[in-house]
């Protein structure tokens, strides 16, 4: 290009300059066409993470009938049944929250909720360390108004107010909200203490989510689930800190996990205001030189 402009060769100078904006149209798709990709491979990850999950559905709840307990499928459940639930089992009809806001769920999954973290003994370490929790498929938990004075329940994690419980459960076919769901917003964790009559403190942390512990969803958290359940077991045990406690690191893999609101916010930069920014700088170079 030098050389044709020592020539005074105006055409071939054109020319050359041409060429350089497709090279610049080509990066450009080329960026869109990687950037697609990892979104589908991300989206595949959690579909199979969601088929896994899945099969965490119980096909039979326990009721409480004339004082016994009876075994039964899930679709003989009424309304108004009592049903017992033991530790590790998950609540066979209640309806899986979705949100609504995109600050409060990862990137095109409204099932898997990053709730709000109230201030507490168990929930504390994580807000100071920046950590979040992930809950998916969780039921919504809601606290009655006139509990017993001996009884105090505290909300641990919550929803956002615009999110919703769906009413067809682990059958849902659709993320939008339908008539027969439930608004929230919702609890998704909470600690409960009762005093019983000979002055014993009795003292609960009820999770709705089976996946807590969950290995592939503690780690999209870097930990974060693993921690909150830890102190929460400390803190059934009341056990004192007497004692300094440090993260432990990973040394398998980090994951990077960003809510939706941020997600779509870096999509828009990277696919739209980027590329825009470069074609118009292309341009406008392109005006100053053709008017010399």
């Amino acid at each position: 290009m030098t050389r044709a402009q020592v020539d005074g060769n105006d055409a071939l100078v054109m020319h050359y300059m041409m060429e350089l904006y497709f090279e610049s149209a080509a990066m450009i798709l080329t960026l869109i066409t990687v950037g697609k990709m990892l979104e589908a491979r991300s989206k595949g990850k959690t579909t199979d993470a969601l088929k896994s999950l899945m099969k965490l559905a119980p096909k039979t709840a326990t009721l409480l009938r004339g004082g016994a307990e009876v075994s039964v499928p899930i679709a003989e459940v009424r309304k108004g049944d009592i049903f017992v639930v033991r530790p590790g089992e998950n609540i066979p009809v209640d309806g899986i929250v979705v949100e609504s806001d995109q600050s409060h769920y990862v990137w095109g999954t409204p099932y898997f909720l990053l709730p709000d973290i109230a201030s507490h003994a168990i929930t504390t370490p994580l807000t100071e360390g920046g950590y979040r929790v992930l809950l998916p498929i969780a039921q919504g938990l809601t606290v009655a108004d006139d509990l017993r004075d001996t009884l105090s329940v505290t909300k641990l994690l919550t929803t956002s107010s615009s999110a919703f419980a769906k009413a067809a459960g682990y059958e849902l076919t659709t993320y939008e909200k339908e008539e027969g769901d439930v608004n929230g917003p919702f609890a998704l964790a909470v600690a409960i203490s009762d005093t019983v009559d000979d002055g014993i403190t009795s003292d609960i942390v009820w999770v709705s989510s089976a996946a807590l512990v969950d290995d592939q969803t503690n780690t999209q958290v870097s930990g974060g689930n693993q921690d909150f359940f830890l102190n929460a077991l400390g803190y059934l045990c009341q056990a004192e800190q007497s004692s300094l406690s440090i993260h432990a690191k990973s040394l398998s893999s980090d994951t990077l996990t960003m809510d939706s609101a941020a997600v779509f916010a870096l999509t828009v930069a990277v696919v739209g205001v980027i590329p825009a920014a470069v074609i118009t700088l292309g341009i406008v170079i392109w005006i100053r030189r053709k008017r010399r």
